[in-house]
């Protein structure tokens, strides 16, 4: 399935449906679409475990909370915003992503406050949202550019 398509159907509220990128879709401007989709979709699961107990992380609140030090937050910083920074997909992707940042150190710092069962409705909440958000406004802006 095509990036607009996969886009279709989450729009439509179709939300389990798997993201296949075809090769001459999967990159943009040196930004590989279903890494970053991967890695951000991987911080549920990290910080799930780091409220059942099972993680072997040592997560900092302060570090997760900034939108500019992962992969996707550097190229929206640099080559994105240099590129695309005069298109509404990019501004949208640039304000959700440093929100799901931000919720992500949320469902942290409410965890190590000892409040167990509010970080994992946070992350069921605001979280799942934002990262929900984060994977349409990429697929968004890839499919924008590329047409």
């Amino acid at each position: 399935m095509g990036l607009l398509n996969w886009l279709k159907q989450r729009r439509a509220g179709k939300e389990d449906v798997a993201l296949e990128v075809n090769k001459d879709e999967e990159e943009l401007a040196g930004l590989n679409l279903k890494s970053a989709v991967e890695a951000h979709m991987a911080w549920r699961q990290r910080l799930t475990k780091v409220i059942d107990g099972t993680s072997k992380e040592h997560l900092e609140a302060t570090e997760i909370g900034r939108s500019d030090l992962c992969v996707l937050g550097k190229w929206i910083n640099s080559t994105g915003d240099q590129t695309y920074g005069n298109l509404d997909e990019y501004r949208k992707l640039l304000k959700t992503h440093s929100d799901f940042h931000m919720a992500a150190a949320s469902v942290l710092m409410t965890h190590n406050a000892g409040k167990r069962a509010d970080a994992s409705r946070l992350l069921d909440g605001d979280f799942q949202r934002l990262s929900d958000q984060v994977q349409l406004s990429l697929v968004s802006l890839f499919v924008k550019a590329k047409s």
